[in-house]
């Protein structure tokens, strides 16, 4: 009888410790699902900066056509 209830003891000691392990797990988990970690509050930041910093090709682009067209203008005028 007290190798059963020892037995016993164990088993439902493991169980308990399987639930907090699971507990833990889908804490973590919905953490990570919702965006609330840590490291994803500071990726998000860091990407936010990095977006408000990028290039604006599309400028870029406008400019340096006018600034082609001006130069062949000034060209063609020139000789």
């Amino acid at each position: 009888m007290d190798q059963i209830d020892g037995k016993l003891d164990r088993l439902l000691e493991d169980n308990r410790q399987i639930k907090a392990d699971q507990s833990e797990l889908e804490t973590r988990i919905r953490a990570l699902e919702l965006g609330e970690t840590e490291r994803q509050r500071r990726d998000e930041t860091r990407l936010a900066a990095l977006e408000t910093r990028r290039w604006p090709l599309q400028t870029v682009g406008a400019v340096t056509g006018v600034a082609g067209a001006v130069t062949a203008a000034v060209a063609l005028f020139v000789r």
